[in-house]
This record gives structure tokens, C-alpha cells and sequence, in this order.
């Protein structure tokens, strides 16, 4: 699943997250795609975002957003 892959990911980087939320869409055919993932860090980790951003961007290959717990 996204978020046994965003947590194995993030794991390889020493971090942990709290949240992992995945956005889907339907096009007209009937499909459906995953069109963000959003990932919360606890908020120790808030220096760390954009890191973790990129690097799940970069696995995943789709648009992730990464907060920290509280900003």
C-alpha cells in the first residue's frame, strides 16, 4: 500500500510519520488515480519536510506534500 511505502521510505531516513493521506480523482473512463499523497511528521521532525518531500516525490513519482504535526 502508499502508506506501508511512505513509511518504509521515510524509515530508510530515520523518520516516522503520524499521517499519511492519499487524494484520488475518477477520470471519465471509469479509472482511478492518486493524485497527491500528504504525509504528517511529528513535529521534532518539522526541519526535516522538505527532505522527506522529496525523497517520497522522487519513490513515489507522484505529488506528495509533507507537514509536520502542528505546521
Amino acid at each position: 500500500s502508499i502508506s506501508n511505502l511512505v513509511a518504509s521510505e521515510l524509515a530508510r531516513k530515520n523518520l516516522k510519520c503520524k499521517n499519511v493521506r492519499v487524494d484520488m480523482d475518477t477520470n471519465a473512463q471509469g479509472s482511478i488515480s492518486i493524485t497527491k499523497v500528504t504525509v504528517t511528521l511529528d513535529a521534532k521532525d518539522a526541519a526535516r519536510c522538505r527532505e522527506a518531500q522529496e525523497a517520497l516525490t522522487k519513490t513515489l513519482g507522484i505529488q506528495t506534500e509533507v507537514l509536520s504535526n502542528g505546521g
